[in-house]
């Protein structure tokens, strides 16, 4: 199962790549651009998806191959944040891109006059707020990595006191089964210490009888 996961992680991947790719080397207008960059953050959605699938899928891989598949599951994770923060600057390059272009416009090139230069100026601004926005969103990204993994780990935590617990409860069970054992060998103990007690008694009086019957014949020899 974990292996299936890796493979369309593998294929989805190659995928953004491509796409990501392509947006950047090939002439396209902004729409198609746009277009093609929201297939791109479609197909990274599936590729939470399938990360998540192997953060459940691990658990039943066996203990020994754990922490094999656990380092490849970080490198899936970096991958997938990576490819995120190509789109991201892919996104921000058509962006800035397009909003050069749009406040340019035919008079905007080299040697354009007080209008190109403005329009320079404002372009620059916008590819500063959008740093800043992405710095956000880079932030952002981050203490969601975070918080999933802090989730991860605390679901391993549980896995890990449910184990604890289940070990409890049959040592307790193991214990108890000891403990009746020790009552019935009490009460065993007890019975053989009545019966040698009974046995003791009979034998003193046996021998009393014993005695008592020779008394009474050596008694009738010398009466008689």
């Amino acid at each position: 199962m974990f292996q299936r996961y890796e493979d369309e992680f593998s294929e989805l991947a190659s995928e953004v790549g491509q796409k990501l790719k392509r947006v950047e080397q090939q002439p396209m207008t902004h729409d198609d651009a746009e277009e093609e960059l929201d297939v791109v953050d479609e197909l990274l959605g599936e590729l939470r998806t399938v990360t998540r699938s192997m953060q459940m899928g691990k658990r039943d891989v066996p203990v020994a191959e754990r922490p094999a598949c656990e380092r490849r599951l970080q490198e899936y994770q970096k991958d997938l944040e990576r490819l995120t923060a190509d789109l991201r600057r892919v996104r921000r390059n058509a962006a800035a891109k397009q909003g050069r272009t749009d406040l340019l416009g035919d008079e905007g090139g080299p040697g354009g006059g007080p209008l190109g230069a403005e329009a320079q100026r404002r372009a620059d601004e916008s590819r500063k707020l959008l740093d800043v926005a992405e710095r956000g969103r880079s932030s952002l990204a981050r203490t969601m990595a975070s918080l999933e993994h802090t989730a991860s780990t605390g679901v391993a935590t549980l896995e890990n006191l449910k184990g604890q617990r289940e070990q409890l409860g049959r040592s307790h069970d193991k214990l108890k089964q000891v403990d009746n054992n020790l009552d019935l060998s009490n009460k065993v103990l007890k019975v053989m210490e009545r019966r040698a007690f009974t046995n003791k008694l009979i034998r003193y009086a046996t021998i009393g009888i014993l005695l008592l019957g020779i008394l009474m014949m050596v008694w009738r020899i010398f009466t008689d």
